[in-house]
């Protein structure tokens, strides 16, 4: 793996993760369309640690409550109840992830070396954001004045947290989108976009700890010479996915106070179309 594919993959990690058109389908599309190896999903893993990064630092604020309320559980106010509530929906919404990535690990990464796969599962992304706004409409869910931070987000529903981690759980092919159907699914359920949209961002740092944590040693204690990419390219994409992540929470967040998620849903499709182009010209 060259820096400068490294550097891409980061900046294209970096700028989807976020945004609901799957990054593990661009990670995927890429290389494909400009004719490079695939590289590999312990690669995608790093280079989410870059997103990882991007979330800890646009969220400070949130994660510094949550991290205080936890340490003082003695402090009854409202602002440590609800954050403390907020860690407990993280905790629960991971859940789903967790059992199927631990069970269907090795067919998921196998599914990473397929290209239609990737091009129905975008298709797939489309429909459901398509689906997520009309069932806004129907519900008629107001957008509230402001970002929502910790307390308000600890007050979304049990119910609607481990809803949004089983739309989490389906995420996990490539071209499915993780923030898309987590962020559809919170729509669905009642929340607003920029809640739906902040409970997915933080929900990332879960299932990106755990996959880091399953995926990580592995590279650690790789005979040299056995890996598509060396440290310096890791380093280079994850750098690349923290800093171009960061904008992309900042975009995202800025957009959904004005617009709805169809503008997604229709690049997701000219983009499986695009990849289905390739797949077919290429015999």
């Amino acid at each position: 793996m060259l820096i400068l594919q490294a550097f891409v993959l980061g900046l294209v990690q970096g700028a989807t993760e976020f945004l609901p058109v799957s990054s593990s389908g661009h990670l995927q599309a890429v290389p494909f369309l400009l004719g490079w190896d695939s590289g590999s999903l312990a690669f995608d893993v790093a280079v989410h640690v870059g997103t990882l990064l991007a979330v800890l630092l646009v969220f400070r604020a949130d994660l510094w409550a949550m991290l205080r309320a936890v340490l003082r559980p003695a402090d009854d106010g409202d602002g440590a109840r609800a954050a403390r509530r907020l860690v407990g929906l993280l905790a629960v919404a991971s859940v789903p992830a967790a059992l199927v990535g631990l069970a269907l690990g090795d067919a998921v990464e196998a599914a990473f070396d397929r290209p239609l796969v990737v091009a129905g599962s975008l298709v797939l992304t489309a429909a459901i954001l398509w689906w997520s706004e009309r069932r806004r409409t129907a519900l008629g869910t107001a957008e509230p004045d402001g970002d929502p931070d910790a307390r308000a987000l600890g007050g979304v529903p049990w119910r609607a947290a481990l809803g949004v981690g089983a739309a989490q759980a389906l995420a996990v092919l490539p071209g499915l989108s993780r923030s898309g159907t987590t962020m559809a699914a919170g729509l669905a359920l009642g929340l607003s976009r920029a809640e739906a949209a902040r409970l997915s961002f933080l929900m990332l740092i879960p299932v990106t700890l755990g996959a880091a944590a399953l995926t990580l040693p592995d590279l650690a204690t790789a005979p040299p010479g056995t890996l598509p990419f060396g440290p310096t390219e890791v380093a280079v994409g994850v750098a690349t996915s923290a800093v171009s992540g960061v904008l992309a929470i900042r975009f995202l967040l800025a957009l959904i106070a004005r617009r709805d998620l169809l503008v997604f849903a229709r690049y997701v499709l000219v983009l499986a179309a695009v990849l289905l182009a390739a797949i077919v010209l290429r015999g």
